[in-house]
């Protein structure tokens, strides 16, 4: 009855411990939801201690550690389990603004290291320290101290009631055995020790249970020689229980360790012992023997490989790439059937369910599926008449995909039955049957700024290709037929194309993210979003456009804000509206600013309220407005290496305005070639600008048009530049290249005429140049001498020298449309 009532104590007991085990735990998790947004998660490894930070999106941070000291800052407002921080030192969290700072007193010895992975943030801390060896086991079980006592563990040491303890008759003395080696010690956090058999050591004898004692035995031996301890009070076992139940749950976990290998007992002699014990004597030399078949000598080395030839090697690549293919092929599963569906279009068979994305871009239709296959083709080999559908081929991407080339005037749109997919074509345009909704977070702060697309059967995000322009998009597939962008979004560093089905994104800067949440797909950038540019709405379309619908990227006319009032005035408003803005507000300003002064002819300062415009708002560096308005400033400043950098971002190469800023830029570097594909590139918009940009890009655009030999183009574009208020340099560079046309057209003394005038002209590039040419001509024809072209040399020395002293570099040259290359010969030529 004593037994019974004991067992029912102790599962009493053993519950409540559970119960209050269960309570502490579920009290934490409510109080760490409602005070830790970023969670902290503790892991314990042999050699060094990891606390994870899992951070929702990268979140920039510092780490330093002076001595025993640890500093951990990271840039966001955030709150952690302290009691997670705890298991590496003594922790202690201040916020400072939008930022956190971990301090922590950590342990003699340890070392911190830290990295990220993903949007997480990890932190090791290192053990330096390696523990004393153990000393080597003994070849006897007799000479090894005992085992130690087993540490009470916290479900050991609770206050249960003390009862009779059966006695157990001591087990038989095991035989001497060789002792294995000790187990490699592991350095662990302080908790409760593990068992240790739990350790790597053998586990403990179970002894025979002892014969039943007889009852008259039993009672002569319950007589107790002490009085028993008196029982805990309620409150102090409850006390106790939950101590205990808190102990267990924060107890780091028990790492399990292998036990070392077994004791093998030693070989049998092959010979007979010798009389009276002792060793069989040894050969001489038995011992060199035996040390060198050891395979463990330390001058034994494993044998070289065999050298093979190329052509044993270029075989075995050649085989396991075709193994790689077939085990790749298996891996697709069988081929999806594409078939002709009713009336105009395609069905693919799939047997599985997939999501699928359909967009165009220019004359092609593109089909994209998330699940990798191999897609047979076989049955659209005899198109039908009037075929809507167009020739169909595969390419490549994360998923199958196919592009389609139906002709032009043709619409599309997706439909599913069942698993099956089928794209429609027709002649009449199709909008998204379900449009989605994009809209934008935070639009005042880059680094929390998102646009959210609802895509609701979107999972995969997948990269593709273009494969005729070349460029990369991120494609999100969807489950939703008909779930697609009706119209094309434009934002600074992204760009959302129109689709029938799905979300296809066109990055405009490296790192964008596009990441699926089950009915959201959030777009982002990590160095910071910008939904608009300074003076736009968010994902506003581009509305500035000329006569032939080509965007504008330099709309001058806007940009000079001629209102009637003096220069000066303008300039003194713009300055005070920039100067008075709050500082998160100041761009706009700034922006309208800096198109002002470039407008005005004011590169150089232009150039320094963009680098303005860049130190407060660094994603902005990033967006096809800030690439063209910097390279335009610093072509017209004359710094070709920055204008290059620019105006050669992949991020204007769709946009036609700015070939021809490439291409005067091509014919500054003296690369003609160059300058002649960027001006096949786009239209000549150069007349819509104001007099210096027109002249000057004017000037650049004749001399290509002379170089390809248009010459009823070039000589139009001369007479435009002449009587669009020139300025000199302007002016003399126009006349100089219509002494060329004279050349070509066969007339040398129009041509000699021009040259001649110029030369007795001031000294500018067109001086400079119109001698040297004039010289070159006269010596072809004969018609001076050597001594004739020395006093010409002597006079393009004077021109040059004067124009060296206002322009010390060729830089000051290309800005006046000299080419570098023209430039440095010329310096040369006239010995400068």
């Amino acid at each position: 009855m004593d037994g019974r009532k004991s067992w029912q104590g102790r599962a009493a007991l053993a519950a409540a411990v559970s119960m209050i085990a269960l309570m502490s735990a579920s009290g934490a998790v409510v109080h760490a939801q409602d005070a830790a947004p970023v969670s902290v998660r503790y892991g314990a490894h042999p050699t060094y201690d990891r606390l994870v930070f899992d951070f929702p999106a990268v979140v920039d941070y510092q780490a330093d550690q002076q001595g025993a000291a640890a500093t951990i800052t990271f840039a966001q407002s955030a709150s952690f389990d302290q009691s997670q921080l705890a298991h590496v030192g003594t922790a202690s969290v201040t916020r400072e603004g939008t930022s956190t700072k971990i301090t922590l007193q950590l342990p003699e010895g340890i070392r911190l290291r830290h990295f990220r992975s993903g949007s997480r943030v990890v932190m090791d801390f290192s053990r330096t320290e390696t523990p004393a060896a153990p000393p080597p086991a003994t070849q006897s079980a007799a000479a090894s101290p005992p085992p130690a006592a087993n540490p009470a563990r916290p479900w050991e040491r609770l206050p249960l009631p003390a009862g009779p303890t059966p006695t157990a008759a001591p087990a038989p003395a095991p035989a001497p055995a060789v002792a294995p080696p000790p187990p490699q010690a592991v350095a662990r956090p302080a908790g409760p020790t593990p068992p240790p058999w739990l350790q790597g050591a053998s586990p403990p004898s179970v002894p025979a249970p002892a014969a039943a004692p007889s009852r008259a035995a039993s009672r002569a031996t319950a007589a107790p020689s002490s009085p028993a301890e008196p029982l805990p009070s309620e409150a102090q076992a409850l006390e106790q229980v939950r101590a205990q139940a808190q102990e267990l749950a924060t107890a780091p976990p028990v790492r399990l360790v292998p036990a070392g290998p077994p004791a093998t007992p030693p070989a049998p002699r092959a010979a007979a012992a010798a009389p009276g014990g002792a060793e069989p004597a040894r050969a001489p030399g038995d011992n060199a023997a035996s040390s060198a078949r050891s395979p463990s000598a330390p001058d034994a080395k494993p044998a070289a490989p065999p050298e093979r030839s190329a052509a044993f090697l270029e075989a075995q690549t050649k085989r396991n790439a075709q193994r790689q293919a077939a085990a790749d092929l298996r891996s697709l599963g069988p081929p999806v059937p594409v078939v002709r569906s009713e009336g105009q279009g395609l069905r693919f068979k799939w047997p599985d369910p997939v999501t699928a994305a359909a967009f165009s871009r220019g004359p092609y239709v593109f089909l994209i599926f998330n699940k990798r296959a191999p897609l047979d083709l076989a049955a659209l080999r005899d198109p039908p008449p009037d075929d809507l559908v167009g020739s169909v081929t595969t390419v490549p991407s994360e998923g199958a995909a196919v592009r389609l080339a139906p002709p032009p005037g043709t619409y599309f749109a997706m439909r599913a039955e069942g698993s099956e997919w089928v794209i429609e074509m027709t002649r009449r345009p199709r909008a998204p049957d379900v449009p989605t909704r994009i809209t934008t977070r935070n639009e005042g702060d880059p680094a929390t700024a998102r646009v959210m697309v609802g895509i609701r059967g979107g999972e995969a995000v997948l990269k593709f290709q273009d494969p005729e322009v070349g460029d990369d998009l991120r494609i999100v597939p969807t489950a939703i037929a008909g779930e697609g962008i009706e119209d094309e979004r434009d934002f600074p560093q992204f760009n959302i194309l129109a689709s029938a089905q799905g979300l296809v994104v066109k990055p405009e800067t490296d790192g964008l993210i596009v990441r699926s949440l089950g009915q959201m797909v959030e777009i982002y950038a990590p160095s910071g979003t910008l939904l608009s540019l300074p003076d736009d709405a968010p994902g506003k379309a581009d509305t500035e456009s000329d006569a032939d619908g080509q965007p504008r990227l330099f709309n001058f006319a806007d940009w000079l804000r001629n209102d009637g009032r003096p220069y000066l005035e303008r300039l003194r408003e713009l300055e005070l509206r920039s100067a008075s803005a709050p500082p998160n507000e100041r761009n706009p300003a700034r922006l309208a600013l800096a198109r002002f002064l470039f407008a005005n002819g004011h590169a150089i300062e232009a150039d320094g309220v963009l680098e303005a415009m860049a130190q407060l708002q660094p994603a902005l560096v990033n967006t096809r407005l800030f690439h063209a308005l910097k390279g335009a400033t610093a072509l017209t400043a004359g710094n070709l290496d920055e204008a290059a950098v620019h105006l050669r971002h992949a991020s204007l190469d769709r946009e036609p305005e700015i070939a021809m800023w490439r291409a005067a830029l091509a014919m500054a570097e003296g690369n003609p070639r160059n300058a002649i594909e960027q001006n096949s590139r786009g239209p000549d918009l150069t007349r819509r600008y104001p007099p210096p940009f027109a002249n000057r890009l004017g000037l650049a655009i004749a001399e290509i048009l002379i170089n390809i030999g248009d010459i009823p183009a070039a000589r139009d574009r001369i007479e435009a530049i002449l009587t669009n208020d020139p300025t000199t340099a302007e002016e003399g560079q126009a006349r100089y290249l219509r002494g060329r046309l004279a050349i070509i057209e066969g007339r040398p003394d129009d041509a000699i005429a021009i040259w001649s005038a110029l030369e007795r002209g001031l000294p500018s590039p067109a001086r400079v140049l119109a001698t040297l040419a004039l010289v070159d001509f006269q010596l072809k024809d004969n018609r001076i001498t050597r001594l004739r072209q020395r006093a010409a040399s002597s006079s393009c020395a004077m021109s040059g020298a004067a124009m060296h002293s206002n322009s010390p570099s060729c830089a000051g040259l290309a800005s006046l449309n000299l080419p570098r290359a023209k430039c440095a010969a010329v310096l040369s030529d006239c010995g400068i």
